[in-house]
């Protein structure tokens, strides 16, 4: 299985804690054992204190998609170096190409984890839903350029239920942060 390299724009948070409102927009490669192709996702976070929200959406052309709202809570807030996260989401996804196979309602749990050594952070974030067994995880490596810019490479796997083989895609991309 070869996976395919593009490029992202995406929002992520900098390394320093405190309120931030973060925006995605990620264009990354996608490939599976059948096919190739581009994926698109959207989404919109919002941290405060030690909580955040965020609403998230993801097309897989030809094939998948999904949206989702999330909220949790960052369990060691009081350290800039470490973050740990705890969430819950709801959500649905369905196939593009086969209208047939209907909405699948998503509900489930998210944990995520963030070190940062100075401009250098790498985070994880696993997604699990309840019912479907759709999973998702997601690697990010970022050095900070400049108070309110990232550059960062993604790797992303989605599997979307136990029926499905795995999406797995690999991106380059620049965050801000407001």
């Amino acid at each position: 299985m070869s996976l395919l390299l593009a490029v992202a724009l995406a929002c992520g948070s900098t390394a320093q804690a405190g309120d931030h409102l973060v925006l995605d927009a990620t264009l990354h490669g996608v490939s599976s054992e059948a096919q190739g192709a581009s994926a698109l996702s959207l989404g919109a976070r919002a941290d405060l204190l030690r909580f955040y929200g965020g609403l998230e959406g993801q097309a897989l052309p030809g094939d998948l998609w999904s949206g989702r709202a999330s909220a949790g809570l960052d369990l060691v807030q009081r350290i800039d170096a470490v973050d740990l996260e705890l969430g819950v989401f709801s959500g649905a996804g369905s196939s593009l190409a086969d209208p047939s196979v209907g909405l699948s309602p998503l509900a489930g749990i998210e944990l995520g984890a963030r070190l940062s050594a100075g401009r250098v952070g790498l985070g994880y974030r696993h997604s699990f839903e309840l019912a479907s067994a759709w999973e998702e995880d997601r690697v990010r490596l970022g050095v900070d350029v400049g108070d309110r810019a990232r550059v960062f490479g993604q790797l992303t796997r989605l599997t979307p239920g136990e029926t499905e083989s795995p999406r797995d895609s690999v991106g380059l991309g620049v965050a801000l942060v407001f």
